[in-house]
């Protein structure tokens, strides 16, 4: 009697998985869904610290968004060279390749989630300006350092969560500073900055 409930309940398991998974073996449901370009899937792809990547299009604008663990994370914004004459470099997440092209309309979010996170922009710095739109960076409970870079726009955001953080945003560019309470700064005089104690020279 046990044998049928069994063959009975794996067609329906496999329904479900099919459903969460999505079309061509993606993760849509997983990790948000949306469109993809170049190296993500559909869903996004995570690395094996954890950190995972989620690539998209609209129009246009490209969207890259980057969340962390709840324990220590390491995420650097760095150029991918580009091979050929007619490339233009990458823009890459801890070594993974995106497949957005630098100086593009492009727009990052990276949130660290807890713990003690470093979040980097400096990667991507240019004696060129726009090898991106906007970032935000946003850190959560612990003590993190974000670090902006000088993206097209100038609006890059830090925004840090409880405890003591380091907010890195000395780049020439008007980005948005907020502090938690705790936190020391880096910051321009056009900079726009609260929840600061501490700035650095």
């Amino acid at each position: 009697m046990r044998i049928p409930r069994l063959t009975a309940l794996i067609p329906a398991v496999a329904a479900a998985v099919a459903l969460a998974v999505g079309p061509a073996g993606s993760a849509a449901s997983v990790l948000g869904g949306g469109p993809s370009v170049a190296h993500a899937s559909a869903g996004g792809h995570c690395l094996p610290s954890g950190t995972c990547i989620q690539v998209t299009t609209q129009g246009a604008n490209h969207f890259i968004n980057v969340t962390g663990t709840p324990g220590n994370d390491n995420i650097q914004f760095k150029t991918i060279t580009a091979f050929g004459n007619n490339n233009l470099p990458d823009i890459g997440v801890n070594g993974f390749d995106t497949g957005i092209s630098e100086f593009g309309q492009t727009y990052i979010t990276a949130n660290g989630l807890g713990g003690n996170d470093t979040i980097s922009l400096a990667g991507l710095n240019s004696s060129f300006r726009g090898v991106y739109t906007k970032a935000t960076l946003i850190s959560g409970r612990g003590n993190s350092t974000l670090i902006a870079a000088n993206s097209a726009s100038g609006t890059n955001v830090l925004v840090a969560g409880p405890g003591q953080n380091l907010l890195l945003a000395r780049n020439g560019r008007a980005d948005t500073v907020q502090g938690a309470g705790h936190d020391t700064a880096q910051v321009d005089k056009i900079d726009k900055v609260t929840g600061v104690t501490k700035f650095l020279p």
